[in-house]
C-alpha cells in the first residue's frame, strides 16, 4: 500500500503521507483511506484500472453540485490513475451523524438545488448509482426516461440474475399503466443528487449538512425526496423545512413507492435476493394504487 500511496502522490503532485493511511469503512470494490498531507488530511479512494469511469462520474458529480452551489460537498483535489490503480482525491471532512439542525438546514438547501434546472430529463453523459452503470439518455419527456433509463435498465438486469418469473408479470402492468401516475402532475427537470439515502449525508461544524456520493442527473425533484426514505430516513425537520421553501404535490405519497423502486431493483441485482421481497411488495403497492 505505501508503494501505491507514494505513486498516488507523484502523479497528483499532492503531498501525502504514505505513514500509517487510515483505513475507512468501505463498501464494494472501492477502498477509501484518510490520509495527512501537508497541512490537511484527505480523503482517498482507490479502485482498480477499470474503475476510472467510475470515479470520474463521481468527479463530476460533486463539481456539479458544486457549482450549483445550494448545499456543501467536499471539494475534488485530484483524479487520475497509476500503473496498478485509479484513484480519488478529495477534501476530508470530519462528518458526524445528521441533527435536527442540520436536516433543517439541508431540507432548505435541497429545495434550492431542486430549482436548478433544464431543458430535458436526464444528463449528457451516463454515470453510476453505487457500483451499476446509470443511464441518463436525455429525453424531453419524464414518463419516457424513468421507464427506459431507470425501471427498464434494471429490470433487464434483473431477468438476466433469474428473477423473470418473480417479477415479469407484474412489472409488466407497471409499465402499460405508469402515465396513470402522472395525469395530474407534470414534473420540470431539476438537478438531483440522485442517491440521497441516510448513509449520504452528515454534518460538520454541528449545523452545516454535507451530502457525498451523488448520482446526479435531471429528473423530477420527488425522486430526491423518495430516496430518503427508503433506508432509515431523514428527520421530519428536513421535510418540513423542504415543504415551507417547495411544497410537495400530493401524489407524491403513491409516486415515492415508483421512484424507490428502481432503488430496490438496483439493490435486488447488486445484493441479491435479500431484497426479492420488499421489491415485490413495493410492486403490488403500486399495482393497488391504478
Amino acid at each position: 500500500m505505501a508503494n501505491s500511496i507514494k505513486e498516488i502522490a507523484a502523479v497528483s503532485n499532492i503531498p501525502l503521507q504514505e505513514q500509517n493511511p487510515i483505513l475507512l469503512p468501505s463498501e464494494g470494490r472501492i477502498a477509501k483511506q484518510k490520509l495527512k498531507g501537508v497541512d490537511r488530511y484527505y480523503f482517498l479512494k482507490i479502485g482498480s484500472p477499470n474503475d476510472l469511469p467510475l470515479l470520474m462520474s463521481e468527479k463530476i458529480g460533486l463539481e456539479t453540485l458544486a457549482t450549483a452551489g445550494a448545499v456543501k460537498v467536499p471539494k475534488v483535489f485530484f483524479l487520475g490513475e497509476t500503473s496498478t490503480c485509479s484513484f480519488l482525491i478529495s477534501e476530508y471532512l470530519d462528518l458526524k451523524k445528521d441533527n435536527l439542525i442540520s436536516g433543517e438546514i439541508l431540507g432548505k438547501q435541497l429545495a434550492l438545488l431542486h430549482q436548478n434546472s433544464n431543458q430535458f430529463f436526464g444528463l449528457k453523459e451516463d454515470n453510476w448509482i453505487g457500483l451499476s452503470p446509470q443511464k441518463n439518455h436525455r429525453h424531453k419527456n419524464w414518463i419516457s426516461f424513468f421507464k427506459k433509463n431507470r425501471l427498464q435498465s434494471q429490470l433487464t438486469w434483473a431477468f438476466e440474475l433469474g428473477y423473470r418469473s418473480n417479477l415479469e408479470e407484474k412489472t409488466e402492468r407497471l409499465m402499460e399503466t405508469l402515465p396513470l401516475f402522472f395525469e395530474q402532475y407534470k414534473p420540470k427537470p431539476s438537478l438531483l443528487h440522485g442517491d440521497l439515502w441516510s448513509g449520504n449525508w452528515g454534518t460538520i461544524n454541528k449545523a452545516t449538512p454535507v451530502v457525498f456520493d451523488p448520482a446526479i442527473y435531471y429528473g423530477d425533484r420527488e425522486a430526491d425526496l423518495a430516496m430518503t426514505k427508503l433506508f432509515g430516513g431523514f428527520p421530519q425537520a428536513f421535510y418540513d423545512a423542504y415543504n415551507y421553501h417547495w411544497a410537495l404535490d400530493y401524489g407524491f405519497k403513491v409516486r415515492q413507492n415508483l421512484y424507490n423502486l428502481y432503488h430496490l431493483l438496483n439493490h435486488l441485482t447488486l445484493f441479491g435476493e435479500v431484497y426479492l421481497r420488499q421489491t415485490i411488495d413495493v410492486l403490488e403497492q403500486l399495482l393497488s394504487e391504478i
